[in-house]
């Protein structure tokens, strides 16, 4: 996951670079994608990566013109649903993470509950903004085959801040919770910061104890950290009060809340860097 997760932060980081930095990129045909994506359809993992590279530097090359993105992006949705290997699919998604349109999503969406796609798809799927992936996404959070799916389309509800996603993500909560899955749905709930999702938080962590309770206990205060960010600092004084009550367990935030607290609000620390990333 981390690989291909670099592998996408390398690719995003060239193509920003291409849209800011003026240069002569020669132009490209159809025929060319036709010809590199005939290579790629038989690559394996280890075999000569010079077509792979080829097709994302043709990619970043031609992201300035909207028709050959399209043209791109409709090759690209043919190539995924033909009998290419997995590896030349992988490539196709990344090449989607970068062109993908809502034309994409009928093709994304029902690979996001396949195990051998779900993590690719969800990827490219959710590099594409707007309200239909996030129904997409909820979606198939219902339908994911095994948790280590779920738990990633968990992670792309909460970075693209789906507050529509909260009652099913409470849900998740509302049972006994392993500490893997819980962290997930809190972090995602943090991350949301919306009123609903703030008193999910709280709810599931007065039900639950031990490392769960830690770790909703964190997601609530991150979670109170993005009201303060934005103006809204009664509710997260509130908050940061509940948790350094009498009885709560010593957490290694409760200094500067304290700190906070007796300024009035002020200054209220920020929500930290929990290292989600879109997908």
């Amino acid at each position: 996951m981390k690989t291909k997760a670099a592998v996408l932060a390398c690719i995003t980081a060239a193509a920003l670079a291409a849209q800011t930095q003026p240069s002569a990129w020669p132009a490209h045909t159809a025929a060319e994608v036709d010809s590199l994506l005939a290579k790629i359809s038989t690559y394996e993992i280890g075999a000569d990566p010079t077509p792979p590279i080829q097709f994302d530097e043709l990619v970043e090359q031609s992201l300035s013109s909207a028709e050959f993105r399209k043209t791109i992006e409709t090759k690209l949705l043919q190539f995924l649903q033909s009998k290419a290997t997995a590896a030349g699919k992988e490539v196709a998604f990344r090449g989607l993470s970068l062109v993908g349109t809502n034309a994409s999503i009928p093709v994304l969406a029902p690979l996001l509950t396949r195990v051998e796609t779900a993590e690719m798809a969800r990827y490219a799927l959710a590099a594409i903004p707007g309200a239909v992936v996030d129904e997409a996404l909820r979606k198939s959070l219902a339908q994911a085959p095994n948790e280590q799916i779920r738990i990633g389309i968990i992670g792309s509800l909460g970075h693209r801040k789906d507050t529509k996603s909260v009652p099913a993500l409470a849900a998740l909560l509302a049972g006994p919770a392993n500490a893997e899955p819980a962290g997930a749905v809190a972090a995602a709930l943090a991350n949301i910061a919306d009123q609903p999702a703030l008193d999910a938080l709280a709810a599931a962590r007065n039900r639950a104890s031990g490392q769960v309770r830690d770790l909703l206990a964190e997601a609530y205060v991150a979670c109170a950290d993005q009201f303060a960010a934005r103006g809204e600092k009664a509710t997260a004084i509130t908050v940061y009060k509940e948790m350094i009550a009498p009885g709560e367990p010593p957490m290694t935030r409760h200094a500067r809340i304290g700190e906070s607290h007796q300024r009035g609000g002020q200054g209220c620390p920020a929500l930290p860097d929990r290292g989600h990333r879109v997908g």
